[in-house]
């Protein structure tokens, strides 16, 4: 919301640089399977945090974490973040607990139902992944104007951008009915 987005980029290239890095060597070298897995995920998180909490702190930034910032409590903006992060919060845990069952199910199966989950997982979120890219690019664009206290250009881009959103995604997702047998053979 700052413009200035190269610092969320330089943590998502040192996290992914972390975490690959780590998975190759904890599970080819270290031989540690699942685990390998789960350790530089973990770790490469953390570093990302810490970069960003440093980052977030510089006394050049335009909005910047102090202490005085953070020991201070403002109860109605606490409020007004609690009435939409907690409802927010409680539909993706739902949403996650399903995913888990629903995984837990599958695991019940044979090997080639889970792969066939597995393969539709990777469709169905190639088919949203303009979507997603476009809502963090929203982010940053909505934020930049209603940081300049323009609402009406706020209004104006979000609009734009789902447009944008609505078409693109439209037509990858025909693409993907037209060519999911394709895509399936892989």
């Amino acid at each position: 919301s700052m413009g200035n987005s190269k610092v969320s980029m330089q943590a998502s290239m040192l996290m992914n640089v972390i975490n690959v890095a780590g998975n190759a060597f904890c599970i080819f070298v270290l031989k540690w399977g699942v685990y390998g897995v789960a350790v530089p995920t973990l770790i490469s998180r953390m570093a990302a945090g810490i970069y960003m909490l440093v980052m977030v702190r510089k006394p050049e930034n335009q909005l910047r974490l102090t202490m005085e910032g953070v020991n201070h409590i403002d109860r109605q903006m606490m409020g007004s973040i609690l009435r939409i992060g907690v409802p927010s919060a409680c539909e993706n845990c739902f949403f996650s607990l399903g995913r888990l069952i629903v995984a837990s199910m599958i695991t019940l199966f044979g090997t080639s139902q889970v792969s066939a989950n597995a393969v539709a997982g990777n469709i169905d979120r190639l088919g949203i992944i303009i979507g997603q890219a476009m809502g963090l690019a929203m982010v940053t664009v909505v934020g930049q104007c209603v940081g300049a206290r323009d609402t009406d250009q706020a209004t104006y881009y979000i609009k734009k951008l789902l447009k944008w959103t609505y078409v693109v995604q439209g037509i990858t997702n025909v693409l993907i009915v037209i060519f999911v047998g394709n895509l399936v053979d892989f």
